[in-house]
Order: structure tokens, then C-alpha cells, then sequence
């Protein structure tokens, strides 16, 4: 029941918002989410499901604390951002076209694939043109690599202990540029 509470992104954006307290521009976070839109909701029923990736999102955006952060989703189908930040992803990205849904932005162009997106979100992660990715676990486990990255949130439901230690263990080495920044410092 809890594994898709609409609790799971309210706890997001804490501790999101603390962790910019402390990091400031610095922060590069990514959110995984077991898939790109919720579960559906039982029809009468009183529990409020959080809508995957997307609800995510929308979530952030819903705060001005996190909304600040530009958030961007990236799927394995989608690429999308909240509303105001459209015009700056879809020139970092080199996304040629935009259409409001369901109160996200979604950014596409003509021979855009996944990879090609990947690659260019994390870019865009690791030059502060967002702060906070939000993706499933699909997309980015085996073989994406973000130097930068300081924080994973992971709300999904896998529990297998290799794949929780692989997407933890993202973020728990020292960044290279913060290294060296630390080494000049000391000198």
C-alpha cells in the first residue's frame, strides 16, 4: 500500500529543500521512481497514489523551494520540465519542439532518442542547468555515470542489495571537481 503513497514525493521535497539549505548551487540530486506515470487509482478509493515520475514532478513544482531547483524528468520515452523552465531546457537540450501535458512541459525534436537525451540531461545536471533530475530506475542504472551527482533519492520498490548498493554508491564519491578544489584549497 505505502509503495506508491503520495507521502513518498512530500518527503522528497524536505529533503530536497534541506539539502539545498546546505549545498546550495552545488547540489546535483536525482529521484528514481519505478516508472514514468503512477499507478491508477481504484475508483472511491481514499488513499492519494503519488503518479511516478511525473507526479514527482509536479510535486516539486508545486513548491516554491524545490520548483527553484529546475527540475527535469527524463524517461525513457520523455523528457519534460515545469512550464517556466520550457524555454532554458529546450535550448540546453536542443529540443526543437514543446507541449503543455497534464501541466508539464514536454520537449522533444526530430531524431531524439534515448540515449541522445540521456546524454544531454546529464549534461545539463552536471552544468546546473538543473539541479534535480528525476528518472526511473531502468534508465539510469547500469552504465550512466554522473560525477557531479551528491544526493540519489530512490523511491522505488526494488530491494535486490546490488542494485540498491549500485544507485547509492552514485553519490557517496567525492565529485572530481570538488576534489581538486579541495587540494588547492589545502595548498
Amino acid at each position: 500500500m505505502l509503495t506508491a503513497s503520495a507521502a513518498k514525493p512530500l518527503g522528497t521535497i524536505e529533503i530536497l529543500a534541506a539539502e539545498a539549505d546546505t549545498r546550495g548551487e552545488s547540489l546535483r540530486a536525482v529521484i528514481l521512481c519505478d516508472s514514468e506515470r503512477g499507478e491508477r487509482q481504484p475508483e472511491g478509493s481514499p488513499l492519494a497514489l503519488s503518479g511516478g515520475a511525473r507526479g514527482v514532478l509536479l510535486a516539486l513544482g508545486g513548491d516554491i523551494r524545490t520548483a527553484a531547483l529546475r527540475p527535469l524528468l527524463v524517461t525513457g520515452s520523455t523528457v519534460a520540465c515545469l512550464p517556466d523552465d520550457a524555454e532554458r531546457f529546450a535550448e540546453m537540450l536542443g529540443a526543437a519542439e514543446s507541449q503543455l501535458d497534464g501541466g508539464l512541459t514536454l520537449l522533444s525534436s526530430a531524431g531524439w532518442d534515448t540515449p541522445s537525451w540521456v546524454s544531454s540531461a546529464g549534461r545539463a545536471l552536471a552544468e546546473g542547468t538543473t539541479q534535480v533530475m528525476v528518472s526511473t530506475r531502468a534508465l539510469l542504472g547500469e552504465g550512466w555515470d554522473e560525477p557531479s551527482l551528491d544526493v540519489v533519492i530512490d523511491l522505488t520498490t526494488v530491494a535486490a542489495d546490488v542494485s540498491v548498493r549500485q544507485m547509492r554508491g552514485r553519490a557517496l564519491r567525492l565529485d572530481p571537481r570538488e576534489r581538486a578544489s579541495q587540494f588547492l584549497c589545502k595548498r
